[in-house]
């Protein structure tokens, strides 16, 4: 298990959704990783800056004040409307996130950007919502991400997204295999990066792995990003198949090229843990994610500590590990795989 940052919509567009594809995307995983390649087609709201400044010092509460009150002088000020949204989607607060998405769409009909975000709330949504609920929801996903589409045919986040929601939803909700694989042909015609993730998509939900493999391969030599999409991709997809060490190299990379990036020290600690090698490697990484302030794009501490508690316990320290177990349960109670591990630790007592 890797965390599941709090919102399906944070940075870094493929990054989660490469993650979570052919794997059962499910919707938290189709909503996943805006770094607003789209932008929207509308001037800077001062008022938003500072709320992104809040947000961006771990301030979102205050953030989210001070875009409802702004909202309240202002209420046509769809830019507060969205990012409330954005800030909703990070909280999980899903049927809000609707909300303020739903209002900013009416505001500004025409910006594909917004009609992904709504589309990615819905989906949301879905996921907490009960069968009927989560059908409605999910269809109406669906929908937007064909909108901004239709806006903006070349907005790839919207038309990745919704070609793995037609690889991965099931017929009765739209899935369309079909679908899939004309969105994937656009896509590649569009970008060869993008088109390499689609297709690799497409070939792990077939169960050709080499062929997956191959071309997760290819776009970690075409990606010139400075998040490293690609090598997340990777990793990932060998975290996915059991391969734990080839998902360590991986990661390795990421940090050789980003040394501060807590989200890849976190998932080369994770594949050290599921390996059950270099373990005090792993301990270092952990307790480095600890020690950093943190940001929007990183693990979140329940997670890190529930990894820290399972470093602890294969080396055979038991008390560190009920310690930092206790704590994970204590900061995201109701997580079956925290859970299970602080059962199965306490039982050594």
């Amino acid at each position: 298990m890797r965390p599941v940052p709090a919102t399906p919509g944070n940075t870094l567009p493929m990054r989660r959704l490469v993650k979570s594809a052919a794997l059962g995307l499910a919707v938290a995983g189709v909503a996943a990783f805006c770094a607003g390649i789209i932008a929207p087609a509308c001037p800077a709201s001062p008022v938003v800056d500072q709320a992104k400044q809040l947000q961006r010092d771990g301030k979102t509460d205050q953030a989210q004040a001070l875009l409802l009150d702004a909202l309240k002088q202002n209420p046509s000020d769809h830019e507060a409307d969205f990012f409330l949204a954005k800030l909703y989607m990070k909280q999980q607060a899903y049927d809000k996130a609707v909300e303020f998405a739903e209002r900013a769409v009416k505001l500004a009909d025409t910006v594909s950007v917004y009609h992904l975000w709504l589309a990615r709330a819905n989906l949301g949504k879905a996921m907490k919502s009960g069968m009927i609920g989560a059908f409605m929801s999910a269809r109406r996903g669906r929908d937007e991400y064909e909108r901004a589409i239709a806006l903006d045919p070349h907005n790839l986040e919207a038309r990745f997204e919704v070609c793995m929601y037609y690889l991965i939803a099931p017929g009765v909700v739209g899935g369309s295999e079909t679908k899939a694989k004309e969105h994937a042909t656009v896509i590649q015609s569009q970008s060869e990066l993008y088109g390499s993730y689609a297709w690799a998509s497409y070939w792990e939900r077939q169960k050709n792995l080499a062929q997956a493999e191959s071309l997760l391969v290819k776009a970690t030599a075409i990606d010139t990003s400075s998040t490293n999409t690609a090598l997340y991709g990777l990793g990932y997809f060998y975290d996915r198949h059991g391969r734990p060490a080839d998902a360590a190299g991986v990661f390795k990379q990421v940090l050789v090229k980003k040394p501060d990036d807590l989200m890849a020290s976190y998932d080369l600690a994770s594949a050290y843990v599921d390996a059950k090698a270099n373990l005090d490697e792993a301990e270092a990484a952990l307790k480095k994610c600890l020690g950093a302030s943190p940001v929007p794009q990183g693990p979140d501490e329940a997670s890190v500590r529930w990894r820290l508690g399972l470093a602890y316990d294969l080396q055979g320290k038991t008390d560190s590990a009920l310690v930092e177990l206790r704590k994970a349960n204590e900061l995201a109670p109701g997580i079956k795989q925290f859970k299970d591990a602080l059962k199965q630790v306490e039982k050594k007592k």
